[in-house]
């Protein structure tokens, strides 16, 4: 085992702060319309530049691993804004420097960092709530003023995307391929997508996007777990002489199973899917997916697994298997029990006493129905196409969010008006807990105006003005921003200070930190 160098109370936090001011400083010049370019050099790869935030971040590696320890911190809250909704990565980075900044120091002065916490924590639920009080509903126009602010002001790029999404509605979904010429567009497909993804990150062999793609698939469905390699050799023999792909849908898999799958990796194409589903769930779930795939279930009360045939196998062009979920395109529908699961889902929907089931149901008869659409990405050059797959990426997720949750003003603004909306009274150290929070929300649109070169005080530009009312970076007009199409997802505003809360306070009460020493 390593040495390890360990570090106790302020000494501990001096040097993490530093691998956060590091990683922020060089993802905050990237924010907003007037953000600036980060030049991106790497041995054996060409030179580029990005102004994706979470794309700078992640490329930040700091040789000493007391800077890294905090850069690896901010990264990760970074790359999980990224995750789940696409965009403010690098808003994340800026809250997050704002709130270590000013914990540091009373912490110093002697402030109980649990109860700065707690503080924190406290406002940060009351911020969301207002969020989602104040978001309204992303019409067509909205949605595509979404789709381009996130493909860093790509109006083509927005109107392929926003298009994309009428066509397919809320509960689609749009995958992201390579075109075969310069051109960029969307193609509709039969698809299916649930959420459940490869099991082991070993599966991935598209570096691109962190995914698993087979074509030819073969389809194993078994409703319990796998418990033995030896159980599934025949159908993985059958498979291998055809010269296809096996993916193999299961509750759980047995350690023997994922090495073997793993270790053959790369002369049989193979991929293993749990389901993380119960109870009703699971069973709609397991269902729907022999419907679309033609494949007949293993159950774990009758069939022996070494005994199940090919018959038993459903097919599918291609799959697109990603952490947490999957996409079926092409698969081989059994017209007649696909036709009974949708009518299922329309009676649910009828019947649907709460709007949580019924949404549910709606999302599950879209899938059934294959709302599914491809952005094939084109381009002159290998490097256009990445860049360009990179800002699609985050188009397409912070739509999505835009549909899900309505949208904000735009430009920082919503957080820096409700940075002035909550007077809380408590103990001393707990109401600094919640200034911290309130005065880092100050913090992205300041810098979105320093980014843009422009000096002006932002509370005099919008006082007095109505809740919409902010600058827009563009033109530095004060406008009303949901008019002007100036907007941002409320789920990205929403995941941006929960997250960023979140890495905050766990920097701030940590009291030490221990590394390799090597």
């Amino acid at each position: 085992m390593d040495a390890k160098k360990i570090l106790f109370g302020t000494d501990a936090k001096k040097w993490v702060k530093q691998g956060v001011d590091i990683v922020a400083n060089a993802v905050k010049v990237t924010l907003g319309y007037g953000g600036r370019t980060v030049i991106i050099s790497e041995h054996g790869f060409p030179t580029r530049t990005t102004k994706d935030g979470v794309t700078v971040a992640n490329h930040v590696k700091l040789k000493d691993p007391l800077l890294d320890a905090g850069a690896k911190m901010i990264k990760e809250a970074s790359s999980k804004t990224a995750d789940v909704v696409g965009d403010g990565t690098t808003t994340v980075c800026v809250l997050i420097q704002a709130m270590v900044e000013e914990g540091m120091k009373l912490i110093e002065e002697g402030v109980n960092p649990m109860e700065i916490k707690r503080g924190m924590e406290h406002v940060v639920s009351l911020v969301v709530k207002e969020i989602g009080k104040q978001a309204v509903e992303a019409d067509e126009r909205l949605l595509q003023c979404v789709a381009s602010i996130s493909a860093n002001n790509d109006e083509e790029i927005g109107k392929i995307i926003g298009d994309a999404y009428k066509k397919i509605g809320v509960h689609g979904t749009l995958t992201i391929e390579d075109s075969h010429g310069a051109e960029t567009y969307v193609e509709l497909i039969n698809g299916y997508q649930f959420i459940s993804g490869f099991h082991n990150h070993l599966f991935i062999n598209r570096g691109d996007n962190n995914s698993c793609e087979l074509t030819n698939v073969n389809i194993l469905m078994a409703e319990g777990k796998i418990n033995k390699i030896e159980d599934v050799y025949p159908i993985m023999e059958h498979v291998a002489q055809k010269k296809q792909t096996l993916a193999i849908i299961a509750e759980g898999f047995d350690h023997s199973v994922v090495a073997t799958c793993i270790k053959n990796r790369e002369v049989f194409g193979t991929v293993l899917i749990p389901y993380n589903f119960t109870g009703d769930t699971k069973t709609e779930l397991m269902h729907d997916l022999l419907a679309v795939t033609g494949a007949t279930l293993v159950e774990s009360k009758g069939d022996i697994m070494k005994n199940v045939s090919p018959s038993y196998l459903g097919f599918c062009e291609k799959i697109i298997s990603k952490k947490d979920e999957t996409v079926i395109i092409g698969g081989r529908k059994d017209d007649e029990k696909l036709n009974a699961r949708i009518k299922d889902a329309e009676v649910k929907i009828k019947e649907a006493t709460h709007p949580a089931i019924k949404s549910k149901q709606e999302a599950r008869k879209a899938k059934l129905n294959g709302s599914v659409g491809v952005v094939y990405v084109g381009g002159n050059t290998e490097v256009e196409i990445s860049e360009k797959k990179d800002r699609i990426d985050d188009s397409v997720k912070a739509t999505k969010a835009a549909l899900e949750e309505g949208v904000v003003p735009g430009g920082g603004v919503m957080l820096y008006r409700l940075s002035s909306e909550f007077f809380l009274t408590g103990p001393t150290d707990y109401s600094l807990g919640v200034s911290i929070v309130l005065n880092a929300m100050k913090v992205p649109a300041i810098q979105i105006m320093k980014n843009r070169g422009d000096s002006r005080d932002i509370e005099q530009l919008i006082v007095d003005r109505s809740s919409n009312f902010g600058v827009n970076a563009k033109t530095g007009q004060v406008e009303d921003l949901i008019e002007s199409g100036v907007v941002d997802p409320a789920k990205v505003v929403r995941v941006c200070i929960e997250n960023a809360v979140s890495a905050a306070a766990q920097i701030l009460i940590s009291e030490a930190l221990i590394v390799s020493d090597n």
